[in-house]
């Protein structure tokens, strides 16, 4: 069987069957010029198929390397008969070949010839193969169903019909790459046959579904034929007789919404990799081998390794759109063919595995997805560690997952979810994320893995220490997501100064005690968050939020006053008690409230003892002086 052939069908059929009575109109008066019917009838016959072939090589030996010899019974000069569909393939090259011969004839006038001839090729042997009476290569049968699904497609998409469209291209390249995707010599029922086809048709139908959703992209088939290259020839190559059923139920499990990922990411992002040194249509493509053999190792019925993994994949496509160089094996010898790997999915598995409860894999993959988006746009500080960026993003999930697990110790998984949904708890996590891949050394300490900095993980665990204080839930999900990102933006304005850079470190435990005191400060007295008004509390809600970004604020630089003056927080428990009846007794309200607290306590940390303030110091302080 012949890739052009193939090919030629593919684009015929897809013309004719989307392009209305105009093209049948045109393939009408084309037909008859390039295949008049006379021969058509004559070579259905077998002996007139020998008479063309030898008369083609004028009764010579055939070449070896021509795509007639394997139907060619040389010895005997005649059709092999040892060889099924023999006969039907060599009249099915002959078609070819007169098409093309007749369409390049001197003073031949078409309209547009490579349609002609595409048209004339499919309209001629459609009807036979459809029938069954094609050859019996699964080239062929792979060729009809490629035109079914590209047919259905586009009787849904009328606006999207034609070669010269996106859609178009895409089927095109799909049938010019079957020779590259299935060898030449594949019989009929080999598994690669078999579940190649189930592969390519699958890849194809969510690809158009993600060319629909980008209406108006503009993608060239040499970037289509490389995504599909890379995605499905390792996957294909992969089945035998002896390959495990679990490879070839991950592969058509995750093959459609994976393929429809990596085609939207080439539709939505042409000018990320258009004109590029990189190709970006190979990176992704190893991404989808990636995503296709971690699964398969994770097993198929594992949430992370389903849903999660096409999460994944769809944030690590996006990067490879635009940062393909992360992708790249950072060991490879210069002048070497670039060698992209896809040992991402690998790395963010292992992590997501070795951590537990009491956190989902949703909540995991969340995590990760966020790792991912946020360390793509510092990777040139990242990539000047040994590590490849996939090292660095494992990291940094881990050291957030750590951070949540060691923080959040004292609660229960139930009772977390009462402050934070799953969407929330990866919120909180991305705001650590993009403040640390802004500032990489909170994560990359050195040039090795060993010399990984642990001021992430620091960071994040004394955070959530701090809000298991909150025991009467007087914040709200959203207000802790805006507390951690006052703390983590001032822990990297600071460096050292308010967080330790070892979650050990006696500042750590510091911070988390002083909002903890704050919080029992806020709720001592109360049974809820609804009491605070009832009892005329201001230190609730929105100013409970403001207090704590204070409080993080003004002991940047100031934690070692806590720690040498006032280790159990007892003096500092006296202030915020002596402040909350001053504000209610003296009806302070929200607009002083933050104003005098964080006078006071900029004095507290100043002095270290706590003395009752004078009504000339609470005047200076509202007063602003």
């Amino acid at each position: 069987m012949d890739a052009l052939l193939i090919s030629l069908f593919v684009r015929g059929a897809i013309r004719l069957g989307n392009a209305g009575k105009l093209a049948y109109e045109q393939q009408a008066r084309d037909k008859p010029v390039l295949l008049p019917d006379a021969w058509v009838n004559q070579i259905s016959q077998d002996a007139a198929v020998a008479n063309e072939v030898n008369a083609k090589f004028g009764n010579a030996p055939i070449p070896p390397d021509s795509p007639y010899r394997p139907y060619w019974d040389t010895g005997n000069n005649r059709i092999n008969t040892n060889v099924p569909g023999a006969a039907a393939s060599l009249r099915a090259l002959l078609v070819r070949d007169k098409v093309i011969s007749a369409a390049a004839a001197p003073g031949q006038r078409l309209a547009d010839k490579e349609a002609a001839k595409e048209t004339t090729v499919a309209i001629t042997l459609v009807a036979q193969w459809r029938d069954g009476k094609g050859p019996p290569h699964p080239w062929v049968h792979i060729a009809l169903a490629l035109v079914d699904v590209g047919l259905d497609f586009l009787s849904t998409k009328p606006e999207l019909a034609g070669l010269s469209g996106t859609s178009g291209k895409l089927i095109a390249s799909m049938a010019d790459s079957l020779g590259d995707l299935i060898p030449k010599d594949t019989t009929e029922f080999d598994p690669k046959a078999v579940f190649g086809q189930r592969l390519i048709t699958a890849f194809l139908r969510s690809g158009l579904k993600a060319v629909s959703d980008n209406a108006g992209a503009i993608v060239g088939e040499e970037h289509f034929q490389i995504l599909i290259s890379e995605s499905l020839k390792p996957a294909i190559a992969a089945i035998d007789g002896t390959t495990t059923l679990s490879w070839a139920d991950v592969a058509e499990t995750l093959i459609g919404p994976v393929a429809e990922a990596a085609v939207g990411v080439l539709a939505k992002h042409p000018e990320k990799y258009l004109g590029r040194k990189l190709s970006t249509e190979k990176a992704v493509g190893a991404l989808v081998q990636g995503a296709l053999k971690t699964t398969a190792d994770q097993g198929l019925r594992t949430t992370a390794s389903q849903a999660g993994m096409v999460a994944l994949f769809k944030s690590a496509a996006a990067v490879a759109a635009e940062r393909p160089e992360l992708f790249l094996h950072k060991k490879q010898n210069p002048g070497d063919e670039d060698k992209f790997k896809a040992d991402l999915f690998v790395k963010v598995m292992k992590v997501l595995n070795e951590k537990g409860p009491p956190f989902s894999a949703e909540v995991g993959i969340g995590i990760a997805s966020a790792a991912i988006e946020s360390l793509k746009s510092h990777a040139p500080d990242l990539l000047g560690v040994d590590d490849d960026w996939d090292e660095v993003v494992g990291a940094a999930t881990g050291m957030v997952l750590d951070g949540f697990r060691d923080g959040f110790a004292r609660r229960d998984g139930k009772t977390l979810e009462n402050i934070f949904a799953r969407a929330k708890l990866v919120e909180l996590g991305r705001v650590f994320l993009v403040q640390a891949a802004a500032n990489p050394g909170m994560i990359v300490g050195g040039t090795k893995a060993a010399d990984k900095n642990k001021e992430l993980k620091a960071i994040v665990t004394t955070v959530a220490k701090a809000m298991t204080a909150d025991e009467k839930l007087l914040l709200t999900a959203d207000d802790w997501i805006v507390i951690a990102q006052v703390a983590i933006e001032t822990a990297a304005a600071y460096p050292g100064r308010l967080f330790g850079f070892d979650e050990a470190d006696p500042q750590n435990a510091a911070v988390a005690g002083v909002i903890a005191t704050l919080l029992m400060t806020a709720a001592d007295g109360v049974g809820n968050v609804r009491e605070l008004r009832q009892k005329g509390r201001v230190l609730g809600g929105t100013i409970l939020r403001e207090a704590l970004e204070i409080a993080l604020e003004e002991l940047a630089g100031k934690v070692t006053v806590i720690i040498e003056k006032d280790p159990d927080r007892k003096k500092l428990a006296a202030l915020m008690g002596w402040l909350v009846t001053y504000a209610k007794d003296n009806k302070i309200g929200s607009a002083d409230w933050p104003k005098l607290y964080r006078g006071l306590l900029r004095r507290f940390l100043a002095d270290g003892p706590f003395e009752k303030p004078t009504a000339e110091i609470l005047k200076a302080i509202l007063g602003g002086e």
